[in-house]
């Protein structure tokens, strides 16, 4: 385990720099060897983890779905609130390194080759929420008004439009945060009603 959790860290750290590199210099203009000089490692080991430089840049989207996997830890929480806390989860993450993400998120929407691996993990966070919603539905706590695919297209859309507001606009974290839970929590009194309301 402990093994496992320092070849996660130097995979962060990897990616950490390579997106500080990538935003100072350009994508083009940052050479795999300037990574590994700047992580202090090997090229092999760059390898080990990233098959190419611009490869880089699609570990944010499993960093994402990281944070958002460990679903079990909301038991307590009804619906409305779990998915409230996937999109908080999500969203920390561009607080820590703002000016970084905020990068490594523009470059994903502006590469095809990058957005096509990049809609995996959007698929799968779709799935997560069409999953969740339909345990909520199988225990009878809560019915829908729609398609269970349309609710959580929606979502994810309007978490995404958020996202790419805050890219190019000058807010703060703290104010996507607050838009993303603002707006979820709409939609969500408009899809979902408690069995018991």
């Amino acid at each position: 385990m402990l093994r496992e959790t320092r070849k996660k860290e130097l995979k962060e750290k990897v990616f950490y720099e390579a997106i500080r590199l990538f935003s100072e210099k350009g994508i083009d203009e940052v050479s795999v060897s300037e990574i590994t000089i700047a992580c202090g490692i090997a090229k092999g080991t760059f390898y080990n983890y990233f098959p190419t430089k611009e490869s880089v840049l699609l570990y944010f989207g499993q960093l994402q779905m990281e944070r958002i996997t460990r679903i079990q830890e909301f038991s307590h929480m009804d619906v409305k609130q779990k998915i409230i806390e996937l999109f908080s989860r999500l969203t920390t993450m561009y607080g820590e390194y703002p000016k970084l993400l905020k990068f490594a998120v523009a470059e994903v929407f502006k590469s095809s080759e990058i957005i096509d691996d990049e809609m995996n993990a959007i698929q799968q966070f779709k799935d997560l929420l069409i999953n969740l919603l339909k345990e909520e539905i199988e225990c009878e706590q809560v019915r829908v008004h729609g398609e269970l695919e349309d609710i959580a297209s929606i979502l994810l859309g309007t978490y995404f439009t958020s996202v790419m507001m805050w890219v190019y606009d000058e807010q703060s974290e703290t104010a996507l945060l607050q838009s993303i839970n603002r707006r979820t929590s709409l939609l969500l009194e408009q899809f979902i009603v408690k069995m018991e309301d």
